[in-house]
């Protein structure tokens, strides 16, 4: 590994994150604190991964991905009351429950739920805007030189760096990875299963009065109110319906508009409403959404190629746990670094 004199400069030292979610951010944003020069890649037009928000040209905003997350490590709890005090995020406290053949039935566990205001994308754009990250941009290879990895898109080099993270999830990190470095063979270990999501737009208010719910005997695994949430748009309400990552698996490759007729026909089920009217509904396919199962260490890395891989399927799940896979896999890179 080279860097300008000595080997221990971490500032010399270039890092390249692929993925501008919540578990490459983290680790981005821990590294360059500590002085290294880190570029982060995304191929979407934003920052968030399944943290991100879609905004329509109707002006209606949806969070189609991740809901809402807890916080219960002391680590984590850290940067949640940082980022309450910046007022990027906020407690959803709406009532959340199960659903069922039309009755609603509020849980009665004491969770504190938070969410980004004014959309659940505002915590990686927070983080994004600390960093330089570029955006639109698909790393399609990596390749051993020598001492360095180097990226490249279908077109073109997009520079060598020392140490490569990456924090997609674990089929699309083999796809770069391959056979190249000795934790390939962890990767293909484990794998995250699809869910469809459709967002609507009702015309008239539904008058259902919680939050979100889990639902129960249906293709539906969760439903939200996403008018709901803090510093969100009330009317028209807007609700995020997300499949089961059954339903979603077996409908994989089904058409989006018969998918979209499906989740709402299951939504009307699960209520007990009538069939409503709507201003705006679309059908979004997450390939990679839902973990199967979670790594028994928060993150993998072959130090002596200084390749890592971190994300919510590596350790816990959710939120929480993918951040603290990025900040616990930065903290080991520098170790990493210091004894080269």
């Amino acid at each position: 590994m080279t860097f300008v004199d000595p080997h221990t400069e971490l500032s010399a030292s270039r890092v390249a994150v692929i993925g501008a979610g919540i578990s490459g951010l983290a680790c981005a944003q821990a590294l360059n604190e500590q002085g290294v020069k880190v570029t982060v890649y995304d191929k979407g037009r934003g920052a968030g991964g399944r943290m991100s928000t879609r905004r329509t040209a109707e002006r209606f905003e949806f969070d189609h991905g991740c809901q809402y997350f807890s916080a219960t490590e002391d680590r984590f709890q850290k940067h949640v009351k940082h980022w309450q005090q910046l007022g990027i995020i906020e407690l959803w406290r709406e009532p959340v429950g199960v659903l069922g053949q039309g009755k609603f039935t509020e849980t009665t566990e004491e969770v504190e739920r938070f969410v980004g205001v004014s959309r659940m994308s505002a915590i990686c754009k927070h983080l994004a805007n600390q960093l330089d990250v570029r955006f639109n941009t698909e790393v399609n290879s990596l390749t051993r030189l020598d001492m360095r990895w180097e990226l490249a898109t279908n077109e073109n080099s997009l520079g060598e760096y020392d140490a490569v993270i990456v924090s997609t999830p674990p089929q699309q990190a083999f796809q770069l990875v391959g056979d190249s470095s000795v934790i390939s063979e962890e990767i293909v270990k484990f794998e995250m299963l699809p869910c469809w999501t459709v967002m609507v737009a009702f015309t008239e208010p539904t008058g259902l009065k919680f939050g979100g719910a889990k639902v129960s005997d249906s293709s539906l695994a969760w439903v939200a109110n996403n008018s709901s949430k803090p510093n969100r748009k009330e009317s028209p309400e807007q609700w995020v319906l997300q499949a089961s990552a059954e339903w979603s698996e077996a409908n994989i490759d089904a058409d989006r508009d018969e998918v979209k007729s499906q989740l709402l026909e299951a939504f009307f089920t699960s209520t007990g409403l009538a069939p409503q009217k709507s201003q705006y509904s679309q059908a979004h396919r997450w390939r990679y959404a839902v973990p199967t199962t979670s790594a028994n260490q928060r993150f993998y890395c072959d130090d002596s190629q200084f390749l890592g891989l971190c994300g919510d399927w590596c350790g816990q799940p959710q939120v929480q746990g993918a951040f603290l896979s990025g900040k616990d896999l930065a903290e080991h890179l520098i170790k990493a670094f210091a004894t080269c």
